[in-house]
């Protein structure tokens, strides 16, 4: 669980991630709407799943033990049922691996969508323009 206002190690490149996919969509439209938008951001694909390989690992380890999933919103509930969906995949592939290497492995594979909410996205776009990363 991190806590509020702390930074996480891939923000620059989660930042530019999202600013890469919002300048696609800008490219695209005639008419920027912002709700559009970000809507269409969350759902585009992205380079990677934006979570900590130790966080990745810790809530494979806790589906493979059948332990309840903690709570966490619908979008990151998905990210993760994707996740261990890919470590049930690799897991017979690679039987000597450890669980963090597994976890590491597919966190840093390309994600379907960024799985973030169109409001956190716009609120990502805020803080990158306004240059709030540049300032921490």
């Amino acid at each position: 669980m991190k806590y509020f206002g702390s930074v996480v190690d891939f923000t620059q490149a989660r930042n530019a991630d999202i600013m890469r996919v919002f300048r696609q969509k800008i490219a695209e439209v005639d008419v920027i709407r912002m709700p559009e938008i970000c809507r269409a951001i969350a759902e585009a694909p992205s380079s990677r799943f934006w979570v900590s390989e130790q966080r990745a690992a810790n809530v494979i380890a806790a589906m493979e033990a059948g332990r309840p999933m903690p709570l966490m919103t619908a979008s990151k509930r998905d990210m993760f049922m994707e996740i261990y969906r890919r470590y049930k995949l690799l897991r017979p592939k690679h039987p000597n691996m450890s669980l963090i290497a597994l976890a590491t492995m597919i966190v840093h594979q390309p994600a379907p969508k960024f799985y973030f909410t169109p409001r956190t996205i716009e609120e990502f776009i805020c803080r990158i323009r306004n240059g709030y990363y540049d300032r921490k």
